[in-house]
């Protein structure tokens, strides 16, 4: 019996854990096309989200002043900011005195 809970609960946890990537992977191909023209002006096209692409996009928009990020593409870098921000917060144990 506690061999069959202890299966179910490490299938449970590798649903959970995949689904949570697969929202990531959604995430991540949701700012690359919103983002598409902006990463193809600024030569970012070979950087992965979390490896670099928008510290990429931020570098060159420093060094071009004149270029514009469209509405769609801060909106999405927006949403993951804030995302990430969440998360961090739910990390965090709430201080209580």
């Amino acid at each position: 019996m506690l061999k069959s809970v202890l299966a179910t609960l490490v299938l449970v946890a590798s649903v959970t854990s995949f689904a949570k990537g697969g929202d990531r992977a959604a995430k991540d191909a949701e700012i690359k096309k919103a983002c598409a023209a902006e990463i193809a002006t600024s030569g970012c096209g070979d950087k992965e989200l979390g490896k670099g692409l928008l510290k990429c996009l931020h570098a060159y928009k420093k060094e071009h002043k004149d270029m514009v990020i469209s509405d769609s593409c801060k909106n999405e870098r927006k949403e993951l900011k804030e995302a990430r921000q969440a998360k961090k917060s739910e990390a965090k144990p709430s201080e209580t005195k």
